[in-house]
């Protein structure tokens, strides 16, 4: 019964309906009410777990209309599927856009009720308005005004009108609280020492451009800072000479990182203890002791994800906290995250908002860089010149950004040595092999290496390519290109020496985290996995395979896997046409995963339509920060 915790918690039932199975209570649905859901579900959009949200409004609240049912439904895909909230004058769009079958199939109903190339019968969006409207009862009406967070956690009403958009009470809530969070820090701070942060910047920070500068001086001045910007901008560097000042001004602040995953957390480590330098003085060291956390781990989850030991009655103890990546934090646990951390503390939140957002609903970060109420715009920091020696995957990230597609062919042109466009309307890696011959020598070096038990040198030629795939199934999955891969260096099955790992799932008792990257190596006559240290001076991980929390083979991965990571060369696979998956977030992060050079592998309408098509994403958080 998961599905009713999308609308709202009511309290358990005692009667045999609510121990029913969700495939009994389909049975009991009344078809005809249901028309306009049962629609949505032949034609691939909506799914059982939308009908019986459905269903349980209706029996509680006795509702006949099916009007009322469609608006449930539709209110609960839209938490499922990223959409904090539907706009109801775009219904028909945004359900048109999440069509699960390209335009050249067939939906699962073919009957001649349905339009292939359209949406089956829908009613009106002042059909919506008026039905929604009818029923104060289920639904609470905001004309104007949204009201305050308090308010909205109080009214149990398990749908939400705020203007024309349409929420479960539950994102609605999150909504609220993220955007009061965000507004009542907005604010003002001070430094007890200034002299003393000026003093520090005078020495460590002479190298920094006037955006950085910029953001180090939002950091000592304001409540929140949010700074943003694209690959090789220098958003960690910049960070880190913010926290020293910090330090140097208040030696005693009690500073805590975290990021989303516990990939970006060690990527996070990695990039500070790389930004520090001789400077940096007594505060290099006080840095370097910091332990980046995932959200989950600082905040101190329960087993249950959206409840956690540090809340609103229970906050952070932490003066600065610190979250980066901050692209892939949910609405949800961004609200959590927020409450949790003390009124007075200073936050700041870096990220690139061109990246891919959250799997789960919500683009915060995205929404907070696009608000333009005059206190936001006075917190947001945007860093925009590039520092990384690759310019030239700057340039294109720069003109995948602005959607350009001539520029974008303009710059793997002007730069064959670092881009390579492979435009081939054949799938699978056997079609492009002659593009992927350095990725093969390294990982036959990196087998070599792995036989010979030198994790080190095994590990850095596995990760110096990386394949990133937009799919994990098909000819431009990851499982094909991994089984290429894998019997391009003579391989088979999953326990061999120079087999790349990822691990997929956090675990304490080994200390690996969902993210990570390890190599099998071969010690003693057997093999066993690798893992390189946390840190500069600590000693590598070793494990039997019987050991390991569950793990994948990395020759390939999902792009979405691979936030919060680099690699030195990055070979992308675009989906396939008609996937709903070719976005512009989708292509930006998989090409700013790259340090040195991008080779892109797709059609040609694919990579047209990767750069034209925008990932849109119900919010009413601009609206309420504005």
């Amino acid at each position: 019964m998961d599905s009713i915790y999308c609308i709202h918690r009511w309290p358990r039932q005692s009667s045999r309906r609510s121990m029913m199975s969700a495939q009994e209570m389909g049975q009991e649905i009344n078809q005809e009410g249901y028309s306009y859901v049962t629609g949505l579900i032949d034609y691939g959009i909506l799914s059982s777990t939308e009908r019986l949200a459905a269903d349980l409004i209706a029996r509680r609240w006795q509702v006949s209309d099916p009007v009322i049912s469609f608006a449930t439904a539709i209110a609960v895909w839209a938490d499922r599927t990223g959409h904090v909230g539907v706009d109801l004058s775009r219904i028909e769009i945004i359900l048109g856009q999440a069509r699960r079958t390209p335009a050249n199939s067939t939906p699962a109903n073919t009957s001649d009720v349905y339009d292939v190339d359209g949406l089956p019968p829908l009613p009106s969006a002042q059909a919506i308005r008026t039905a929604l409207r009818s029923r104060p009862d289920i639904v609470r009406l905001l004309p104007d005004s949204p009201g305050t967070h308090a308010q909205a956690a109080a009214d149990l009403s398990p749908l939400v009108l705020w203007r024309d958009r349409l929420y479960t009470q539950r994102q609605f809530v999150d909504e609220r609280s993220v955007a009061e969070q965000i507004q009542a820090r907005c604010v003002d701070a001070v430094i007890s020492n200034r002299a003393a942060a000026d003093a520090f910047l005078d020495t460590a920070a002479k190298a920094l451009d006037e955006s950085q500068r910029g953001a180090v001086e939002m950091v000592l001045s304001r409540r929140l800072t949010i700074i943003t910007g694209g690959p090789g901008t220098g958003k960690t560097y910049t960070l880190a000479r913010a926290l020293g000042a910090l330090l140097s001004a208040e030696p005693n602040l009690e500073i805590a990182l975290c990021a989303p995953t516990g990939k970006a957390a060690t990527r996070m480590q990695e990039s500070i203890a790389a930004a520090i330098d001789e400077d940096f003085g007594v505060t290099a060291e006080t840095l370097s002791a910091l332990k980046p956390l995932t959200i989950h781990g600082l905040l101190g989850a329960r087993g249950i994800s959206t409840r956690f030991r540090h809340d609103a009655a229970r906050p952070l103890r932490h003066d600065v906290v610190v979250i980066d990546e901050a692209s892939m934090v949910s609405l949800q646990l961004t609200a959590r995250t927020l409450e949790a951390i003390n009124p007075n503390a200073r936050i700041v939140l870096i990220g690139d908002p061109d990246q891919l957002s959250s799997v789960e609903a919500g683009s915060v970060l995205g929404d907070i860089a696009d608000a333009e109420g005059s206190s936001i715009r006075a917190s947001i920091s945007t860093l925009s010149t590039g520092h990384r020696a690759g310019e030239a995957i700057v340039t294109l990230a720069q003109a995948i950004r602005d959607g350009d597609e001539a520029a974008v062919r303009e710059a793997f042109a002007n730069s064959p040595d670092r881009l390579v466009l492979v435009e081939t309307n054949k799938s699978g890696p056997t079609n492009v092999a002659e593009h992927l011959a350095n990725a093969i020598a390294a990982s036959i070096s990196a087998r070599n290496y792995a036989v010979s038990g030198d994790g080190v040198s095994a590990h850095a030629a596995s990760v110096s390519h990386r394949v990133l795939c937009g799919h994990r199934a098909g000819p431009a999955g990851v499982s094909d290109w991994n089984d290429y891969f894998q019997q391009s260096i003579g391989c088979t099955g999953s326990n061999y020496a120079g087999r790349p790992l990822i691990i997929t799932q956090n675990n304490p008792v080994t200390g690996l985290v969902n993210g990570d990257t390890g190599i099998m190596i071969s010690r003693g006559g057997r093999t066993q996995a690798w893992f390189p240290p946390r840190q500069a001076g600590s000693e590598p991980m070793e494990f039997q395979q019987v050991q390991l929390p569950p793990v994948e083979t990395a020759f390939a991965i999902t792009i979405h896997k691979s936030q919060g990571s680099e690699y030195r060369h990055v070979i992308v696979v675009l989906p396939p046409d008609g996937s709903p998956l070719l976005t512009r977030e989708l292509l930006y992060t998989a090409i700013t995963r790259a340090k040195e050079s991008v080779t892109l592998i797709g059609t040609a309408s694919a990579l047209t339509k990767a750069i034209g098509t925008v990932t849109e994403r119900g919010s009413g958080l601009i609206e309420a920060l504005s």
